[in-house]
């Protein structure tokens, strides 16, 4: 933004915007590569929870002719081209940030329920708020926080701590594009965005949201125009063009190419790929837990045609709930978190209780109401065909998948009293669900940030641990309420063992310690290598154990922030689940998805069973004389 936009108090820049991405401002470490003789170790250890020895050994054997033979030379490989990058400082900055954003951008699925999370917010407190005033109040506080960013000004902190933390994601929070145009994916970024898109009944309009001199226009501008778009849409897009980013990425290749040959289609493409924020505005209000989620993760009803997956989406319901999808090859949760955090303390009046110096005032535009107008796509008759089955397939695969919401009192509060660390609390309960459902331990995915490292993302913690299958597989715990104290006393240090551990592998991850990483690189740098030099690697990696061991049946992550309300994803596989959870003071929600068609996942099952699994692993710690109390 100009910098007419941003308050005329001058305050000497922090950093430059266009440093934040390549020049490492903060002075972050750059992310180590873990010795070898521990990943490997490490994943053997994460190996044997997940299936009885005689079916691991031949993969063990692998393991052992790849770890006797070629594993060091390999890691030294990989070692010596991560120090002639870094020598160049330039991209990639660190020894798996190519290989991870060919994972998300070579991808040719479907991106939304497959990849791109989903966060409700908590409402705000307004004793009365609308649709169109909700919505303009967030892309105000949007459009300000991103000026105190361009500006040079924002904070140099964490999400509510007073540490550093990776700000090369922040630029690509808004302005962002996930496009298809080839084989793989790009990622695209606007710098200087003046216009947000507005999605309502699938038609899709540009607001404005920067007049021509660069000043910004006033909540109430914004509103008036979402008003406006409001009251004069009465029917539904038959040909939503957004729908088409649900499909496959080949696919939309071929219809974007299509599409942007017919007439001013192209430049109007443009306006869509170029804007600051989607915004949705949808037609079904949010009438429970389960709703909101679907809301958030991919639309209810007619509302199912109301998005563009490509960019991050700010979502409002009828009545006035909002929600945030993530297009998630640009950026992971601590960057949503830190810009949210900022953002929805504004609107809530809360800014004092962040650690943050508040968000600019802007030079506001003289103008009464924001200028827009309708993007009328020309849809050649080609592709009228195509719309609908996208519609229709889109229909069919938001049918398909359960999700269903939890809500118990095992907040913050009361696990603290148990003297456990919270997510290793939800992560047991998640794993004894799982276990009492199927006989065994998941491959479990819980997300990890590295943040604290230049270019750092996240790092995969394996919960499925054999501690965590030692307290899991006890019989006692389908009724401890039955157990002697001495039983008990030895169920409750499995449990804090389990809990010790997972606290562990927490750290670890965090710390670029992880394993599943580095594995990545190993495994790209040995696919890369024309000769036999590394082909014990090649047998390894391509062993279907160790395909197995990564394919997540559980991928869940914690998502524990004072202004979300719930967070949602989708199963990463066929027949798993997808499970978020975040843990407040007095209660915990936990968001459970699978996909219905599948024969192995029972959502519901899974909901109700990590409730009991809760109560039970709760008697452990609070007794068998309060056993009556645990019932919620």
């Amino acid at each position: 933004m100009k910098g007419s936009a941003v308050a005329k108090k001058h305050i000497k820049p922090r950093y430059k915007l266009e440093d934040l991405y390549s020049q490492n401002v903060l002075h972050l470490p750059r992310l180590p590569i873990p010795p070898i003789e521990k990943t490997l170790q490490s994943y053997e250890n994460s190996i044997y929870p997940l299936k009885p020895l005689e079916e691991c050994k031949a993969h063990l054997d692998l393991l052992n002719k790849f770890r006797d033979g070629s594993a060091r030379r390999l890691n030294d490989l990989l070692i010596e081209n991560d120090k002639q990058t870094a020598l160049k400082s330039g991209y990639p900055f660190n020894y798996v940030e190519e290989q991870w954003d060919k994972n998300f951008l070579a991808f040719r699925g479907s991106s939304p329920i497959n990849i791109s999370p989903a966060v409700s917010l908590k409402p705000v407190s307004r004793t009365k708020i609308s649709q169109c005033s909700i919505a303009a109040e967030y892309v105000h506080a949007c459009v300000r926080w991103y000026s105190k960013l361009r500006s040079g000004n924002l904070d140099m902190i964490g999400f509510q701590k007073k540490q550093k933390m990776d700000f090369s994601q922040l630029p690509t929070q808004f302005g962002c594009c996930r496009l298809s145009y080839g084989e793989i994916d790009t990622k695209m970024v606007t710098l200087s965005p003046k216009h947000i898109i507005v999605l309502y009944k699938a038609h899709v309009f540009e607001v404005a949201i920067l007049d021509k001199d660069g000043r910004a226009m006033s909540v109430n501008a914004i509103q008036r125009a979402l008003s406006n778009i409001v009251s004069s849409t009465t029917e539904e897009n038959p040909q939503p063009i957004g729908i088409l980013s649900t499909g496959g990425r080949n696919d939309l290749v071929e219809y974007t190419h299509e599409i942007e040959s017919v007439g001013d289609n192209g430049e109007l493409l443009e306006s869509v790929n170029s804007a600051f924020l989607t915004v949705c505005l949808d037609s079904y209000p949010a009438s429970d837990n389960d709703v909101k989620l679907q809301a958030a993760l991919h639309g209810v009803g007619r509302d199912r045609n109301n998005r563009w997956f490509d960019k991050n989406q700010l979502i409002i319901s009828k009545d006035g709930y909002v929600a945030m999808n993530f297009e998630h090859a640009f950026s992971d949760k601590t960057t949503w978190t830190r810009w949210l955090d900022e953002v929805w303390n504004d609107i809530n009046n809360s800014s004092q209780n962040t650690p943050y110096s508040g968000l600019p005032k802007l030079e506001p535009s003289r103008k009464s109401t924001a200028p827009f107008r309708k993007l009328v796509f020309e849809i050649p008759s080609s592709m009228h065909g195509i719309i609908n089955s996208a519609k229709q397939g889109w229909r069919n695969a938001t049918k398909d998948l359960y999700q269903g919401t939890l809500v118990s009192d095992f907040g913050l509060q009361r696990l603290k009293k148990y003297k456990i660390d919270p997510d290793a609390f939800m992560q047991m309960s998640l794993h004894l669900a799982f276990y009492r459902l199927s006989g065994r331990m998941a491959p479990t995915y819980r997300s990890a940030s590295t943040a604290s490292f230049f270019h750092g993302r996240t790092e995969t913690v394996r919960s499925a641990t054999s501690e965590m299958l030692a307290i899991v597989s006890q019989k006692g715990l389908t009724d401890p309420t039955a157990l002697s104290r001495s039983k008990l006393r030895e169920l409750r240090n499995l449990a804090e063992a389990a809990g010790r551990k997972h606290a562990n592998l927490s750290q670890e991850a965090s710390q670029g310690m992880g394993i599943d990483r580095h594995l990545l690189a190993l495994n790209a740098l040995a696919a890369a290598d024309d000769t036999s030099a590394f082909s014990d690697a090649t047998e390894f990696f391509d062993s279907p154990m160790y395909t197995y061991s990564g394919n997540w049946q559980m991928y869940t992550t914690n998502a524990t922030y004072p202004f979300f309300d719930q967070y949602c994803t989708g199963p990463v596989m066929e027949h798993g689940y997808g499970l978020g959870y975040t843990l407040h003071e007095e209660h915990v929600k936990c968001s459970v998805s699978s996909f219905l068609s599948s024969r192995k996942a029972d959502g519901p099952a899974m909901r109700d069973g990590i409730l009991q699994a809760m109560r039970d692993i709760a008697v452990l710690f609070e007794g068998c004389e309060n056993s009556r109390n645990i019932s919620k």
